[in-house]
């Protein structure tokens, strides 16, 4: 397993576009290139998650197309 590029996720093992990822993170986000690693990914990911566990627990729901 490339830990430059892959991450293990629940038996799974996940390759990211690394080089896409982080001309997106510089360009988009500002984000300092150097700080996006496969972990950073899984990071953001998971934080992603709770918040949307935690929208869903205070009542939050998506609007939906009439």
């Amino acid at each position: 397993m490339d830990k430059e590029t892959m991450v293990a996720d629940n038996g799974w093992v996940i390759e990211y576009d690394i080089d896409m990822i982080r001309m997106f993170a510089i360009t988009k986000l500002q984000i300092y290139a150097g700080l996006v690693t496969p972990e950073y990914l899984q990071e953001v990911n998971q934080w992603a998650i709770s918040r949307i566990v935690w929208l869903k627990e205070i009542g939050w729901c998506k609007a939906q197309l009439a």
